[in-house]
């Protein structure tokens, strides 16, 4: 298994609400090697439905 070049690391603790606009700023990024690690820990909100 390959390592990708570049991790993204997204912390989304009490931030649902910019979770969907921080994903698609690295959607639209143009490196294409790449892994995005999205880490919540433990936010009483609902970044799951995100």
């Amino acid at each position: 298994m390959r390592v990708p070049q570049v991790s993204i690391i997204v912390p989304c603790y009490n931030q649902a609400h910019y979770l969907d606009e921080a994903l698609q700023s690295v959607l639209d990024q143009t490196d294409p090697d790449w892994e995005c690690i999205i880490v919540n820990d433990g936010s009483p909100e609902n970044a799951k439905l995100v």
